[in-house]
């Protein structure tokens, strides 16, 4: 018989020193207090526990205990809640950890976020891409030092539309001493290496099976963007915008024409933004991404002297078929500092190209007329702007602590009833935070000044 140990922990949001929040008003108060975010309640569906069930009887439990708990810190999931489940044989030392990514519960959020559609392209990729591409490898005796195995075991992944549920079951590579870079810390040489090089071989899979498998491959040129839906929704347009506005503020005051050049973005944003992601244009460049290329997706294992030695790539959901540089300009803009661009930025192209190389010349392909050097150059041009305008949005983010990050289900619910004075007021409160944070300003001042001084604005 399974038994189910849920230990609930229920945050209630604290603001100016009170447990309540004072009532949103709809734009006649002078002052709205925004609920900042909190863990949440955990609630084991029928669903959940099943699916750890099925887990548990393959991997070998028959007498078992199952604990949920929380498995990351607040702020860390928009898409997704993570619940670290330890499995436990009972009168034995039988124990398994597991981390399982849910929708969150709230609907408003799932709507909003659009967490199905992402939940079932990120299934999608565990139970169907990585695998082939696993294979693909294997057939052409690939061994692990030299190919892309930087992903982690999944143990189950489903997504239920008749219960809208879903669930991912993956390890916790954390009890293999894996560990995250700090969000708040721009990425460092080292790290950044091991980034470049597991990018430049995930992205070979790629041109290697379109020349050798087309048939097999050609399910995912027709993968659609679900992340350029996104773009659609006013609200979040009307962010983006916004987010472009602040980063531009970013520059010094006498900089005019370079501020222009930023805001000029702003004129057709959504049509610049479907540009660099559109494949059809792209061709015959276009390659399965990772597509949320941010520390918090990365994983490093480290060697006695703290140096990193492996890497590993999670949270799938908005793979998309597009360029390779959209990758690298997502990373580079959102997660290094301007100082380490100016040192090393040709070098690291050059460590992902020749990773890229290496791994495309052994699958049999040809990287001088399947992806040269010189085309990589032409799509920075051509799609760094992609990587601009994502970093005005996620970089203030990233700087964000966790007592001033709104709590996203109430972002969602005004989302949904779209009121003007709440909307605002998220706005005045982003870009005030924006405007006081030091470390998030040089970092988007120095994105901007790259980006200007390459020719990409």
């Amino acid at each position: 018989m399974t038994e189910v140990a849920v230990p609930i922990q229920e945050i209630t949001p604290i603001v100016n020193g009170h447990e309540e929040i004072s009532p949103i008003t709809n734009g006649t108060a002078t002052a709205i207090e925004l609920p900042m975010a909190k863990q949440s309640e955990i609630v084991v569906t029928d669903y959940i526990r099943q699916s750890l069930d099925k887990v548990a009887i393959a991997e070998g439990f028959k007498n078992y205990t199952i604990d949920v708990d929380h498995g990351s810190s607040i702020g860390d999931g928009f898409i997704g809640i993570i619940l670290k489940v330890t499995i436990q044989e009972h009168d034995s030392d039988h124990k398994l950890i597991v981390l399982a990514k849910i929708p969150p519960p709230n609907k408003a959020r799932r709507e909003a976020m659009g967490s199905m559609k992402f939940f079932e392209r990120e299934i999608f990729i565990y139970n169907v891409m990585l695998p082939e591409f696993v294979e693909f490898q294997k057939e052409k005796k690939i061994p692990e030092s030299m190919g892309f195995f930087n992903f982690p075991k999944v143990y189950f992944a489903e997504i239920n539309e008749e219960l809208d549920e879903s669930i991912i079951i993956m390890e916790d590579l954390r009890q293999k001493d894996y560990k995250m870079w700090s969000k708040f810390d721009p990425v460092n040489y080292e790290h950044t290496k091991h980034i470049m090089t597991a990018l430049g071989r995930l992205h070979a899979l790629s041109f290697a099976m379109k020349a050798k498998k087309p048939e097999l491959f050609e399910k995912y040129k027709k993968i659609n963007d679900y992340f350029l839906d996104s773009f659609q929704d006013n609200n979040f347009k009307t962010f983006l915008e916004q987010s472009v506005v602040t980063a531009s503020n970013s520059l010094d005051i006498a900089d005019e024409k370079k501020k222009a050049k930023v805001l000029k973005l702003n004129e057709n944003l959504f049509e610049l933004l479907a540009t660099c992601l559109d494949k059809e244009t792209t061709e015959p460049f276009a390659v399965m991404n990772h597509g949320d290329c941010w520390v918090n997706n990365f994983l490093f294992h480290y060697t006695k002297r703290g140096v990193p030695d492996k890497i590993v790539l999670i949270d799938w959901q908005i793979s998309r078929y597009c360029s390779p540089v959209i990758d690298l300009i997502y990373f580079f803009f959102i997660c290094t500092d301007q100082q380490l661009r100016l040192k090393h930025f040709d070098e690291f192209l050059r460590i992902y190209h020749h990773s890229l190389k290496e791994l495309l010349d052994h699958l049999g392909g040809d990287t001088m007329t399947q992806f040269p050097f010189t085309a990589l150059l032409r799509h920075l041009k051509r799609f760094a702007k992609f990587g601009v305008v994502m970093a005005a949005m996620a970089v203030p983010m990233l700087q964000t602590k966790k007592e001033d990050i709104i709590d996203m289900d109430f972002m969602a619910e005004q989302m949904k009833e779209a009121d003007p004075a709440v909307m605002e007021e998220i706005m005045r409160q982003y870009k005030e935070k924006g405007a006081e944070n030091n470390a998030s300003n040089n970092r988007m001042r120095g994105v901007l000044q790259d980006a200007l001084r390459n020719g990409y604005l």
